[in-house]
């Protein structure tokens, strides 16, 4: 079994972001070169320690709460084929899995955690089913034991889910995603859901995110839909509703957006991969629900661009970007050269490819695996069956000129097969982050628990 870390450094790819993916790839170390003097540290090799679990017939989505609150992050994960979810509890080392059913045929994708549900004290966990058309909540108790709850339908099938507070009363509302618009569940103290007015929107959405894209303090939405190529501006009512304001095009295929403050001017921006052309396009927020797009945009970003993560790679103060390349088996970082600063839309990135990898890339994630302080890649390699950890090796200068690489890859594992996701997180309570692969061959989630210097 593999488990998958949520980290504020980053996230996975597109809608699963907020529901979680499990990964499947582990190896690499990351270099990064700065055209000043630098620091820089050994590259590390990793010796896994892990445990394996099987967790039914084809895990997918997962997310990491800790159930029993005894202070260790524990793993939900949506088994799609098995038609189940499973709770991996962590004791800190070892681990008991117990799984739920979810009813024959709702094939389960994707899970979310809605924190201190109905005022309890312990996440919930909402559940999307593709199948039954369905987001099922499922409670927790004391001792993280799940029981499942209320269902609440949808008349086709859900694309993606996220969390957050639509209408400021203070309880955790969802919004999903289905091809043409969006649903919305208001949360209350009792722990049951309401409709929201929601939005028809598209009409094939892949993924949402939500921020603050006006002065009005309510949370929008962005909503990427594939088939017309574009992102759509949806602005929020402080009600659960939503308005479609503005629309932005993009480039082919899109896959994945990520939202961050890009030209430092305190107003949310974001970043859509586009995996028709291996590109980015990026656009910077003016306030009021509009964007522009920034002057060099779409950038070059490799082949077929599946995911795409903000992050501050270098300590620089700017947001940069981090790409996986599905056809040439590499990864990308995109540092944001900070020439937007308080001129908008001269946001500029200089691309640096990264070396090959042994498979395709897939998922990815951002977090300080070593803990120096600085963000590190993993990623998951899906026709390999391997994670790839890739260590920020040097110290940044302020601000590190463009010339950042990573060092090739100097030890990889096959940890299974069809590895599909990637998190990270400290599972067994030590302080130091640890990691989870998902297998979709082997069904199976693989824990690997990090030593504090880089290795797991």
């Amino acid at each position: 079994m593999r488990r998958n870390v949520s980290h504020p450094y980053g996230g996975f790819r597109s809608s699963m972001l907020s529901a979680g993916n499990i990964v499947s790839s582990i190896a690499c170390a990351l270099a990064l070169v700065g055209a000043a003097s630098v620091a820089a540290h050994a590259q590390a090799v990793f010796q896994p320690t892990t445990s394996t679990y099987t967790v039914g017939s084809g895990p997918q989505g997962v997310a990491v709460a800790d159930l029993n609150r005894d202070g260790k992050p524990d793993a939900i994960i949506a088994d799609t084929t098995g038609n189940q979810i499973s709770v991996v509890l962590s004791s800190g080392s070892s681990y008991t899995v117990t799984s739920y059913s979810t009813g024959a045929g709702s094939t389960p994708t994707a899970v979310a955690v809605i924190p201190n549900f109905a005022l309890s004290g312990y996440p919930a966990v909402a559940v999307l089913e593709q199948g039954s058309k369905n987001v099922t909540i499922f409670t927790d108790s004391s001792s993280g034991v799940l029981t499942a709850g209320a269902s609440y339908g949808f008349g086709t099938a859900p694309t993606s889910l996220v969390v957050a507070d639509f209408n400021h009363d203070g309880f955790s509302d969802l919004a999903i995603s289905y091809p043409n618009g969006i649903a919305v569940l208001l949360g209350s103290a009792t722990g049951t859901f309401a409709s929201g007015a929601g939005a028809a929107v598209g009409s094939n959405i892949v993924a949402i995110a939500p921020g603050h894209f006006d002065s009005t303090g309510n949370l929008g939405l962005l909503a990427l839909d594939q088939a017309s190529k574009q992102i759509n501006i949806m602005k929020g009512n402080g009600a659960g509703g939503f308005t479609d304001v503005n629309n932005y095009s993009v480039g082919n295929a899109p896959t994945s957006v990520a939202v961050a403050d890009f030209n430092d001017d305190g107003m949310p921006d974001f970043a859509v991969a586009n995996s028709g052309d291996g590109t980015v396009s990026v656009f910077v927020g003016q306030g009021s629900d509009n964007f522009t797009a920034v002057t060099s945009s779409p950038f070059s970003a490799g082949a077929n661009v599946q995911s795409v993560v903000a992050a501050d790679m270098n300590d620089d103060g700017y947001a940069d970007l981090v790409v996986t390349n599905g056809s040439n088996n590499t990864i990308g970082i995109l540092i944001n050269q900070g020439n937007g600063v308080s001129t908008g839309t001269a946001v500029n990135f200089n691309q640096v490819m990264q070396p090959a990898l042994s498979g395709t890339p897939y998922g990815i994630a951002v977090g300080d695996f070593n803990r120096d302080g600085k963000p590190d890649v993993i990623v998951t390699q899906n026709t390999a069956g391997a994670a790839t950890v890739l260590l920020n090796n040097t110290l940044a200068t302020s601000p590190l000129p463009m010339g950042r690489n990573l060092g090739a890859p100097n030890l990889s594992y096959a940890t299974g097969n069809m590895a599909d996701a990637v998190t990270v997180a400290d599972f067994n309570g030590d302080g130091v982050p640890d990691m989870a692969v998902a297998f979709f061959e082997d069904y199976t989630v693989q824990v690997l628990d990090g030593n504090g210097d880089g290795t797991f």
